[in-house]
């Protein structure tokens, strides 16, 4: 039975309407409220810039440890409320965080100076500011001093997150300063990363791309001995070409530096191989250039025993280089040998229009590599046949001519083509123009029987009746009656390389006295200006030098006479400018010698192993002095780099700055300015603030142009100057104990730029 309306309860009535109420005077308080929050009081401004977080300054980076956690019954939150964060903005003292270059303009007084705060920003600014100016400069002393900066900051903050990117850019750095110790810089991350477990011997190719873009990483497996997990031959491209030796044990990994072969500015390219030469039942390794821009000798290959750890070179015949010229593209294969085992053949193409390749064979012969002399085979495309007469003039002038006779001969059957390289129509003595050439080359090689025959044939028998090389054959065939004529003979003929007829003059002489050969040249038509007597080679034996004068008011050219197996060979070193050469050995101690004619520049006198013929080789060379403070400077830096004592390293420093050779050495070889920095810094390390920043000033005084004043410059702090209404007389600053630096704080060190 349901209620009646009139029996309700009259306090629940009563309860909804003071609830009514309530809700009214909550609104209509919130309301005044938000408008009240909205307006800004007259005369209160309100900032609404953005503010930029400060970072806390600091000098080193310390790790931090996470605590491990105990486990706790999990459990489910209730339902957060959304919580509104107030920042409070708390003022923070501003501070130089990039280092900045002091003013450029160094004052006298060493007392306004002080070491600026060093920490890892500055250090990565130096870093990059000498990047960038080794990247503007492209110089290797920029790149060596940005490498010296790398190990700065390595040794100073090992633990920074940057220290593995700054290995990187240190290997990459001594690449471009020519240092041979990128390889091995490259070597300690490769074995960092596989003992570290970062990668694995077959993910290495992927690893290292991801750290480095600008070299490429291969790999090739091998078979690995005997207690052996792995043995991997890995290769580095880009920038030149290197190769390093990988050994897993079950308890150890080895990667070794095993052939450096940079070059970032020609970027030479190389490939290897693997077979038994030696026939022992084991591969060799072969490693052969396939294209060496900038490089116009024949190439060589290196050939290494895998047997032994690491693996070395096998000991290979000493061959005069082969000057080719022109650059060349090679290859390498096997051939089948007497014994029944292989020879490595390599093959360099030069001239692509008219392809010559140029063959050499290396044979083991149960001691060392023999090599074989150089052939010369050319292999014409029939439809480029014209360019041939390019490659052709090319032997002419470079080549011996029994080099060039191997390119011509071949090419006498098929020529002339139709029309030559510009598309136009050959003389109709062109047949006539070539015979001629090929008749001076046999001459030139003591062939007088064929060179006649060629050249009669184009008195007799021209190709054209009005052909041009008619009397020069004959004039030729005249002058050229016995071997002792050749030299005057070439000097009247076109295209006779002079040269060559003075070698070709003094072997056709039988001599075997390089004194006799001297007086036979004179005789026979070749001008001498003057003659003395040298140990080019130390051998205790003096050799014969002479003075040519080709052709009248040409240039002089200097010539040896050895004596050779074969009698006396006649070779040719340079031209040059006084009527009177004097040379004179580089350096006495040198072994082999390096004899100079110039500044700057010496050869070396060199026997064939396998003809005992002579030729020389050029060398770039600096002032002859002693190079021990030098080494030991740079024996000190690495010490220094790899965490040796430092009071030891500073005693060292101080010892090669008090030698008597220092003065003379820090200027010849150009160490003043690394050697001052290199001071400094270890007194910096010290703690020896003071004597850190008098240094640094050296650097910067003394040799304001060189690399290391930008870093020395870094370093410091120019104290600014506090007003005084009056001159206030100073005491002198205290003497340091500085090599080769006087009290006086004007007096600059020794020695001066």
């Amino acid at each position: 039975m349901s209620e009646s309306p009139s029996h309700r309860n009259p306090a629940l009535t009563i309860m909804l309407a003071i609830l009514g109420v309530a809700i009214i005077a909550f609104l209509v308080a919130l309301i005044r409220y938000i408008n009240l929050s909205s307006t800004t009081p007259a005369g209160l401004t309100v900032n609404t810039g953005t503010l930029a977080a400060s970072p806390s300054p600091s000098s080193t980076i310390s790790a931090i440890s996470t605590p491990s956690l105990t486990p706790r019954p999990s459990w489910t939150p209730p339902p957060s409320p959304t919580i509104t964060v107030t920042i409070t903005i708390t003022p923070t003292t501003t501070r130089t965080v990039i280092p900045s270059l002091t003013p450029a303009r160094i004052l006298t007084q060493n007392s306004r100076y002080t070491l600026n705060e060093w920490g890892l920003a500055e250090a990565s600014e130096m870093i990059e500011l000498l990047a960038a100016q080794a990247d503007t400069e492209g110089a290797s002393q920029w790149y060596s001093v940005l490498g010296y900066a790398y190990q700065e900051a390595l040794l100073r903050f090992p633990q920074a997150y940057q220290a593995g990117q700054w290995h990187w850019q240190l290997a990459r750095s001594l690449i471009q300063a020519g240092d041979p110790q990128a390889l091995a810089v490259y070597a300690q991350l490769i074995h960092e990363a596989l003992v570290s477990g970062q990668a694995r011997p077959e993910d290495l190719p992927a690893w290292f791309q991801r750290q480095e873009t600008e070299l490429t990483l291969s790999t090739q497996s091998l078979p690995a001995k005997t207690g052996e997990l792995e043995r991997m031959l890995i290769q580095l491209s880009g920038m030149g070409n290197a190769f390093l030796w990988l050994i897993e044990t079950p308890s150890d990994i080895q990667v070794l530096p095993l052939l450096d072969n940079f070059d970032p500015v020609n970027d030479p390219r190389a490939a290897f191989m693997l077979a038994d030469l030696t026939g022992d039942g084991s591969s060799e390794l072969i490693i052969y250039p396939t294209h060496m821009p900038g490089q116009t000798q024949y190439p060589s290959p290196w050939i290494f025993d895998l047997t032994q750890t690491p693996p070395v070179p096998l000991p290979m015949q000493y061959r005069l280089p082969v000057e080719l010229g022109i650059e060349s593209i090679n290859q390498a294969g096997l051939l089948s040998n007497a014994a029944g085992g292989f020879d490595l053949q390599l093959r360099a193409r030069v001239f692509p229009a008219c392809p010559v390749d140029i063959s050499r064979q290396y044979h083991w012969n149960g001691s060392q590599i023999e090599q074989s002399d150089v052939e010369y085979l050319v292999r014409p495309d029939p439809a480029l046949l014209a360019w041939c007469a390019v490659i052709v003039e090319h032997a002419t002038n470079v080549w011996t001519a029994a080099d060039t006779i191997a390119i011509t001969e071949p090419l006498m059957p098929v020529w002339p083509p139709a029309v030559d390289a510009e598309n136009r129509a050959y003389p109709d003595d062109e047949l006539d123009a070539w015979r001629y050439r090929l008749g001076i080359q046999y001459a030139l090689t003591g062939r007088a029987a064929e060179a006649t025959q060629i050249l009669q044939a184009i008195v007799d028998t021209p190709a054209s009746a009005q052909s041009e090389w008619i009397e020069p054959a004959r004039e030729f065939l005249v002058a050229h009656q016995s071997p002792e004529d050749l030299y005057r003979a070439c000097q009247a003929a076109p295209g006779c390389n002079l040269r060559q007829a003075t070698q070709e003059l003094v072997h056709s002489s039988g001599l075997t006295d390089p004194s006799l050969a001297l007086e036979y040249l004179r005789t026979h038509g070749v001008s001498t200006r003057a003659a003395g007597y040298f140990d080019f080679d130390g051998d205790g034996a003096d050799e014969r030098w002479v003075s040519i004068l080709p052709v009248p008011q040409g240039q002089l050219e200097f010539w040896l006479l050895t004596s050779v197996p074969s009698g006396v060979q006649a070779v040719f070193v340079q031209v040059f400018e006084v009527n009177q050469p004097q040379p004179r050995l580089h350096d006495p101690t040198e072994s082999p010698p390096v004899v100079q004619l110039e500044l700057g520049r010496g050869f070396i006198l060199e026997r064939d192993a396998l003809t005992g013929l002579s030729g020389v080789r050029f060398v770039d060379v600096e002032y002859a002095r002693p190079t021990i403070i030098r080494d030991q400077l740079d024996q000190a830096i690495r010490d220094l780099f790899g965490g040796a004592d430092s009071d030891q390293i500073l005693a060292d420093l101080l010892e090669i700055g008090a030698s008597a050779r220092f003065a003379g050495d820090c200027n010849a070889f150009n160490i003043c300015a690394r050697y001052y920095y290199t001071l400094g810094l270890v007194y910096e390390l010290s703690g020896a603030e003071r004597l850190a920043t008098d240094t640094y000033l050296i650097v910067w005084r003394v040799y304001p142009t060189s690399p290391y004043a930008l870093m020395a410059r870094l370093k410091l702090y120019l104290i600014p100057a506090t007003p005084t209404p009056t001159l206030t007389p100073t005491n002198p600053p205290t003497p340091y104990p500085l090599p080769g630096v006087s009290p006086s704080p004007f007096a600059y060190p020794y020695p001066y730029p």
